[in-house]
């Protein structure tokens, strides 16, 4: 199992819970903005909110990797019982959340409500991984496809999500490379514990 198989399931399953926060979180007559698995500079700016889900950083989390998973897997990937070895993957997603487009306050109300969603809520995905490869099934046929054959859904043993600060200075050079003025946003991060 490689890599982007696992980033391309985090991103779908965090898409789905980006969703249900608003369902559940949003004041009643505020409709959910749809979320794209974009950067905010190829969302284009109109009336209708649209949340840009951009994938920042991807890479190992070392730190996790001599931990025993939930499953039961000891240091090493042996599986106690069965005696057979499965490698054991730990990653670290980092996600920069923004609003395009919307009214005055959307982006403040969309943000809050991920926010307190995230902390309170869902820091830990498992049931939403399986639910959301099948649905992100229409908008990408071929990925979702992949990701059944390879059987993502049942390798990923849990997502934690949390929240990321940028100091200032990086906040103003990532919109800056982005060619986007300095806007509401938010860094969330995926802990992606995995089964090869």
């Amino acid at each position: 199992m490689t890599a982007h198989f696992i980033f391309a399931a985090t991103t779908a399953a965090l898409r789905q819970v980006l969703h249900q926060a608003q369902v559940q979180g949003l004041p009643s007559g505020m409709a959910p903005c749809a979320v794209a698995a974009l950067p905010p500079d190829r969302i284009e700016e109109g009336d209708v909110p649209v949340l840009s889900l951009a994938l920042l950083r991807a890479g190992r989390d070392l730190a996790l990797d001599n931990r025993t998973l939930p499953g039961g897997e000891r240091p090493g990937g042996e599986r106690p019982g069965d005696g057979r070895r499965v490698e054991r993957r730990h990653f670290l997603l980092r996600y920069l959340l923004s609003l395009r487009g919307g009214r005055a306050l959307d982006a403040e109300l969309i943000l809050g409500c991920i926010e307190h969603f995230v902390l309170h809520q869902a820091p830990v995905m498992t049931a939403q991984i399986e639910r959301a490869l099948m649905d992100d099934g229409a908008e990408r046929p071929d990925i979702a496809a992949a990701l059944r054959e390879h059987r993502i859904g049942s390798r990923l043993q849990s997502i934690r999500l949390g929240l990321d600060e940028l100091a200032l200075a990086e906040e103003t050079a990532l919109w800056r490379a982005l060619r986007q003025p300095l806007r509401p946003g938010l860094i969330v991060t995926a802990s992606v514990a995995a089964l090869s």
